[in-house]
């Protein structure tokens, strides 16, 4: 008995240490059962790729069709329908059939019997969703690998101001994208940030790490914290020992704190300087004088609190109305840039169509209307729901029934005129001069011209001088003062008749137009009639044949879309931009003169002085080339005197009696002459006007200028002259130049341009001694003179040496044409700007020597 009851208390004691003994189980995993095929060498992340040459054997065809669609935005039109090819060629290689359909703005993706992977379907989905997203194709189309998944991000919702979420959204992807490619790197995924939502496609691994990134941004938390997680664990996983245990000692813990923000600086105003009086300022009024004024003094205390609290609680009901439509502001949706804006914004203008109208709707209407009356003689009297229908959208709906030849139809085109946002303005208040004349008092009194032009505002000038010319006003000793008692508002009354619809005599509208009170406007319509297949049930067309089609013969009931074989619809490649060959000419050029440390001086004024043009150069006033027959003069405005007086004395001087070691042209010199204007004929105005620029400065400075632009001579135009041409000018000023530094220049100057031998021989300008020519006639070139130099106010011992030629002879020979006119002017083949290479100087092209 002893011994039994002995071994009942071992067998409870046993027990209850195997009790204790006994790990915790988690009541989630308390009745799941060992699987011995789950070992710890199973990746659970690896995915089993789908071989269709044993897996697709083991699978039948569908019994049915299983499709998914997707809208995508109007922008995305474009892009779709060029890339649709490409996206049709890749699905059918797993048995995918899609479709676009523009009208409805859908993707749509679908089984055919060639399908044997039952998940490729979601790929397909997921490819629509992400090209309506704007991933483009290259990247889009790798989800359809086994090994790829994505994700669609929705961020819009996390945040109701609109200004912090686009800064958080700015700081996801970085500056010039840096942080966005960082990520991208480190979890082998791609992301796409496009407006509310952000696109990724990678391993299942890399998009949970994106996810969390992307929304922690969105809370606040920057994405470098992440960042350097990511790559702290990607080093801690190249070591094996590390690999099962814990990483949380090695990662980085970021405490969040609240950062003070910079105060701003206090920008004290000045204040504004008056009129200083000896009578000090008004007192400030007491609190109960005020009370006094508004009559809330005489109220009792309840009726005064009565009076606050409902102030207040206005304020409160103002301010949260703000609030609200600030808060709105950031959820309005964006207006999408069309392709006919114009004539949208016509059709509206007359209309308010229904926001809600679909296409569908619309097609029903045309259709029933058609088959009831036979024809629509106007779409514009077409409704819904009393609502006026957007023509654009009845143009979409008849181009599709017309490629079907189901209906055709006629453009019908109204012009109205409306009032603009000034017409309008004036339509209601009364015209300017109208206002100016009802701020002035009746009688004999008068207003000053500062009150008036209070009283009207910024149309008081335009106003003032309508009234003045109509003699409505008169000066007088204290202003303005009414010289009749009464006027008509003929501008007002006209602009309302306007409005209603009335059109006005020619002269009338046409004056309104100018002063851009009116504007025509043009509303389209159409008038429809029946096809030659009409009918009123819209089949679906079939876009491919398939076997199953050829094999049941359902081919024969079913109807195919048309292809559309129109030029231009597959796509030619867009013309672009071609630089004329003088272009490329003068940018060669402009190089060479960079290259050699020159600075281009402004040339952007075509007409000029002869002062500067010629006098300023020691040029005569009887030379010829001062002559009509040479230079083109100005009519209106005729003379220019702008031009300093003490250099214009100097240069008197030099012309009358010489000077500087030369006896001058001894005449008499006119100032009327050198007033006159003119189109230059040399860039060697602006020089001269550089150089006395350079003059001013306190001390001398070497300069080295260049020039390239078009002047302008009176010359008959034939194979080699043009009245319009370009110059290039070279100058350079420093001190002891001499004619051997000329010639060294020269000498690097067109080796660059592929000229290494040239030939100099005298020739005469009247501002450069000596000059200098070549052997084939493409520039000239020389020392500035002293009755040039010293006139400026440049120093004795600094000397000017300059040379130029024209852009069009070395064109010529460059790209081997006989006659200028071919190169500039009306004569220009436009298709050999497309056609000609670029321009390469130290290379030989076509004909030159």
């Amino acid at each position: 008995m002893d011994n039994e009851i002995g071994q009942d208390a071992e067998q409870l004691t046993t027990e209850k240490q195997t009790s204790v003994e006994k790990p915790t189980v988690n009541k989630n995993k308390r009745y799941r059962r060992e699987k011995p095929w789950d070992t710890n060498d199973v990746d659970k992340w690896a995915i089993q790729p789908f071989d269709p040459e044993t897996d697709g054997k083991l699978i039948q065809p569908f019994l049915e069709e299983s499709s998914f669609a997707t809208l995508f935005p109007k922008y995305r039109e474009q892009y779709l329908k060029s890339i649709w090819t490409g996206v049709t060629s890749e699905l059918e290689k797993h048995g995918i059939a899609c479709e676009l359909d523009l009208i409805q703005g859908a993707m749509t993706v679908k089984t055919t019997r060639k399908t044997r992977d039952p998940f490729i379907l979601f790929k397909a989905r997921d490819l629509i969703k992400l090209l309506a997203r704007s991933v483009p194709l290259v990247q889009s189309i790798k989800i359809l690998q086994d090994d790829t998944a994505c994700d669609i991000i929705k961020i819009g919702n996390i945040l109701r101001n609109k200004q912090r979420f686009v800064k958080r959204r700015q700081r996801l992807m970085g500056p010039n994208g840096n942080t966005l490619k960082a990520i991208e790197l480190l979890t082998q995924c791609y992301v796409l940030v496009h407006g509310n939502t952000v696109s990724c496609m990678g391993p299942h691994k890399g998009l949970k790490e994106v996810r969390r990134i992307v929304l922690d941004c969105m809370k606040n938390i920057h994405p470098i914290y992440h960042i350097k997680e990511l790559m702290i664990k990607r080093e801690l996983a190249k070591d094996p020992a590390l690999r099962n245990e814990s990483w949380d000692r090695f990662l980085p813990s970021f405490k969040k704190q609240s950062v003070k923000s910079k105060k701003q600086p206090v920008i004290k105003k000045k204040k504004a300087v008056g009129v200083r009086t000896p009578f000090p300022p008004a007192q400030t009024p007491r609190k109960i004088d005020l009370a006094i004024e508004s009559g809330e003094y005489f109220l009792s205390k309840g009726q005064q609190a009565q009076i606050k609290h409902d102030k207040k609680k206005a304020e409160q009901e103002m301010n949260h109305e703000k609030r609200k439509a600030e808060r709105e502001k950031a959820f309005i949706a964006p207006n999408e840039d069309r392709k006919h804006s114009k004539k949208r914004s016509v059709s509206t203008v007359e209309s308010e169509p229904a926001d809600l109208m679909s296409i569908q709707e619309i097609q029903e209407l045309v259709l029933q209307t058609v088959e009831d009356y036979g024809f629509i003689e106007d779409t514009a009297t077409l409704r819904i729901d009393d609502a006026k229908l957007d023509q654009l959208a009845v143009l979409g709906v008849l181009n599709a029934l017309l490629s079907r030849e189901i209906v055709s139809y006629s453009v019908i085109e109204v012009e109205y005129w409306v009032l603009t946002d000034e017409g309008a303005q004036i339509a209601d208040n009364g015209s300017p001069e109208i206002m100016v004349f009802n701020a002035i008092p009746t009688g004999d009194d008068s207003i000053s011209i500062p009150a008036l032009q209070k009283l009207v505002g910024d149309s008081y000038k335009f106003g003032q001088g309508a009234a003045f010319k109509n003699k409505w006003i008169k000066k007088s000793s204290a202003g303005l003062a009414r010289n009749v008692d009464s006027v008509i508002d003929s501008t007002q009354a006209d602009l309302l008749a306007i409005r209603s619809g009335t059109v006005l005599t020619d002269k009338i509208m046409t004056d309104y137009k100018k002063r851009k009170l009116i504007d025509r406007k043009k509303l389209s319509s159409y008038s429809v009639a029946k096809g030659p297949k009409f009918t009123t049930t819209i089949e679906k067309e079939e876009t491919d044949i398939t076997h199953e089609m050829i094999s049941s013969g359902e081919w024969k009931n079913v109807q195919f879309k048309k292809y559309n074989f129109s030029p231009g619809v597959t796509g030619g490649a867009p013309r672009g931009g071609h630089l004329h060959p003088l272009m490329k000419v003068r940018e060669e050029f402009r190089q060479i003169f960079l290259e050699l440390g020159f600075t281009e001086m402004p040339t952007n004024k075509f007409v000029d002085s002869s002062f500067w043009n010629f006098d300023a150069l020691f040029q005569p006033q009887q030379h010829p080339a001062r002559d009509a027959h040479d230079t083109f003069f100005l009519k209106d405005p005729a003379t220019d005197d702008k031009f300093p007086p003490e250099y214009t004395q100097r240069v008197k001087e030099v012309h009358t009696n010489g000077g500087y070691g030369s006896i001058g042209y001894g005449y008499d010199w006119k100032k009327e002459e050198a007033e006159k204007l003119i189109l230059r004929t040399h860039t060697t105005a602006v020089s001269s006007n550089m150089l006395y620029q350079l003059a001013q400065e306190k001390e001398f400075r070497p300069v080295k200028y260049f020039s390239i632009d078009r002047v302008f001579r009176n010359e008959t135009t034939d194979a080699t002259h043009l009245a319009e041409f370009h110059q290039l000018e070279g100058v350079v000023a420093d001190r002891g130049l001499t004619l051997g530094d000329l010639i060294g220049v020269l000498h690097n100057f067109f080796a660059k341009l592929g000229i290494p031998k040239i030939k100099f021989k005298p020739a005469f300008n009247p501002y450069t001694e000596p000059r200098l020519g070549k052997w084939v006639e493409i520039g000239n070139s020389g020392m500035f003179r002293p009755e040039m130099l010293r006139p400026l106010g440049l120093p004795e011992d600094v000397s000017v040496i300059a040379w130029g030629l024209g852009l069009e002879r070395p064109t010529m020979i460059k790209y081997g044409y006989d006659d200028i006119r071919e190169l500039l002017g009306h004569k220009v083949n436009i298709d050999m700007v497309q056609k000609n290479p670029i321009c390469r100087l130290d290379k030989k092209m076509g004909r030159e020597l």
